[in-house]
This record gives structure tokens, sequence and C-alpha cells, in this order.
């Protein structure tokens, strides 16, 4: 047991304000002076920046309780490696989304792909990328 490991949200709140900040005051001006079929997908690929940023900090941080389905007790009783194999797995899950999104985004500028079809691909993505955690369990080593 991690006797240093401190339960604490702050970095989570501040990411949730940063995140909201940045979407209202800071992306959606520059958004707007996009081409409509890109701004949605402009708009969805600042959400997924947003979303790795946060993985990666819960695995810098090893604060996997900020997952759900992980109480803080569990996540300190686990050793920091445990923590950090936990996080990390997570990590690569909304990652390899993101490369995904990527190649997508690729393939709609080839192609022209309408704007629906971005937030269909998108919400696949990411119910894809958090059903794929499900099977991520806390091992300690």
């Amino acid at each position: 047991m991690d006797e240093n490991y401190k339960k604490s949200y702050k970095g989570f709140v501040l990411w949730l304000v940063l995140f909201f900040a940045v979407h209202i005051f800071g992306a959606e001006p520059l958004i707007s002076m996009v081409e409509e079929n890109y701004s949605v997908y402009a708009s969805l690929s600042l959400t997924l920046i947003f979303l790795d940023i946060l993985t990666y900090v819960i695995y810098k941080t090893e604060y996997i309780y900020w997952y759900n389905g992980m109480s803080y007790d569990t996540a300190r009783k686990a050793s920091s490696g445990a923590r950090k194999e936990y996080a990390h797995r997570h990590l690569i899950k909304f990652v390899y989304a993101s490369i995904m999104w990527l190649f997508y985004g690729i393939l709609k500028s080839l192609t022209g792909i309408k704007l629906w079809v971005d937030v269909l691909v998108f919400c696949a993505l990411i119910i894809g990328a958090a059903l794929s955690t499900i099977t991520v369990r806390l091992e300690d080593n």
C-alpha cells in the first residue's frame, strides 16, 4: 500500500475547465473560420486531443480512480507499477482511436465525406475505445 498516494480531483477539475474554456472561447471562433464541412471534424478532433491529454495525465499521475469502476482504495492498494500499467493500457486504446480518426480525416479530405459521417465515425471510435477498456484489469505485480 502506497501511503504517499493521495486522493485528489484537482487535476480532473482543471482538465474539465480547460476543456470547456478552450472549446467555447478558443476553438469555436477559430473553427468557425474553417469550411463548414471541416468544422465538425475540427471540433471533434479537439475533443479527441483532450481525451488523449486526460488519459496521459492519468498515466503520469497514476490517478486511475478517475476512471469509472476504479475505487480510490483499490488504486491505493495497488503498486505504482500496476497503476501505471493499468493507465497505460487505457491510454493506448484512446491513442489508437485518435490515430484511426486521423486516417479518417485524410480519407475525408480526399473524398469529401459529409459532416454527419464525422459524428457517426467519432461516436463509433469513442464508444469502441471505451468498451475495449472493459477488459483492462488492475493486476498487481
